[in-house]
C-alpha cells in the first residue's frame, strides 16, 4: 500500500501532546458505513478525545474577563487567560498552596483582593494549568475549583492518558509526524500545558511520498500561543 505522510506543526511557545486515529465519520461518507457502524467501532477508540473539543468542558467559558458577577467559586477558562474565582480572601490560602505561591505571595494577593474586590489579581506562577491539576490531590483542587472530586479525577485522567498514554509531546517549533494510506484522512487530538485542546481532521498527502503539512495555530485558531495568565478574582454578588 503506498504511503504518504502527515506533519502538524507546534507553532506556539508552549509544549503539548499530539496524536491522531481514524476518523471514522469521514470515513464512513466515503466507503459507505451506516451510523450504526460507525459508532459501534468509535465506542472506545476515541477515548482521548472524549471531551473534546472543550476537552475541560465542565470549566466553562465565560468570553471574556469582565463581567465575573454572580459566578460561583471556580475555574474558568477565558479569553484572557484563566480565571479563579473565590468565595472570600481567605481561600487565597489555599490557592496559594496549589499553585506553589510563598506566605509573602499569597499575603500580597489577599492584599490586593481586599483594597479593590472587583479588581483581579495576576498570580505570578511557574506553574502551568496542567501542572497545577497534575501535581496536586483530587480532593485539594476539587474545594478550590468548586466541583467534585470525580470532575477533577475526568480531568487528572485526560492529562494522564495525553502524556502517558501514547500521545507524543511536541515542543515549540517541533513537528509531529505519521505516515498512512494515500489521501486518508485522520482525527488529531491535542492538549497543551494550558489546558486548551481540541480534534481537527487532517489528511495525508494525496500521492506516494507527500506530506501535508499544518500548523496548530490553523487547526485550532483560538489556542493561546504563550503560557498563559491565572488570574485570582473575588466572587461579588450579581445586583
Amino acid at each position: 500500500m503506498p504511503f504518504s505522510t502527515c506533519e502538524i506543526k507546534n507553532d506556539t511557545k508552549v509544549d503539548m501532546w499530539i496524536t491522531h486515529k481514524t476518523d471514522w465519520a469521514a470515513l464512513g461518507s466515503f466507503v459507505g458505513l451506516t451510523a450504526g457502524v460507525v459508532v459501534a467501532v468509535v465506542g472506545t477508540a476515541l477515548s482521548l478525545g472524549a471531551a473534546s473539543p472543550a476537552l475541560i468542558g465542565w470549566v466553562g467559558s465565560i468570553g471574556t474577563a469582565i463581567g465575573l458577577e454572580g459566578l460561583g467559586a471556580g475555574f474558568f477558562l477565558t479569553t484572557a487567560g484563566w480565571e479563579v474565582v473565590i468565595q472570600s480572601v481567605g481561600a487565597v490560602s489555599s490557592l496559594g498552596g496549589l499553585l506553589g505561591l510563598n506566605m509573602q505571595e499569597i499575603e500580597d494577593i489577599k492584599h490586593e483582593l481586599e483594597v479593590d474586590e472587583g479588581k483581579g489579581v495576576i498570580v505570578h506562577t511557574d506553574k502551568t494549568m496542567m501542572q497545577i491539576f497534575e501535581e496536586n490531590s483530587k480532593e485539594d483542587l476539587a474545594k478550590v475549583a468548586n466541583k467534585s472530586v470525580g470532575q477533577i479525577e475526568e480531568i487528572q485522567q485526560i492529562i494522564h492518558d495525553f502524556k502517558y498514554g501514547g500521545p507524543k509531546r511536541i515542543a515549540p517549533g517541533k513537528s509531529y509526524k505519521f505516515s498512512a494510506a494515500c489521501f486518508s484522512v485522520w482525527r488529531a487530538h491535542m492538549l497543551s500545558v494550558n489546558m486548551e485542546g481540541g480534534a481537527q481532521n487532517v489528511w495525508v498527502g494525496f500521492w506516494w511520498g507527500t506530506t501535508n503539512k499544518y500548523k496548530v495555530t490553523e487547526l485550532w485558531e483560538k489556542i493561546d500561543q504563550d503560557k498563559v495568565d491565572i488570574t485570582v478574582h473575588k466572587a461579588v454578588k450579581a445586583a
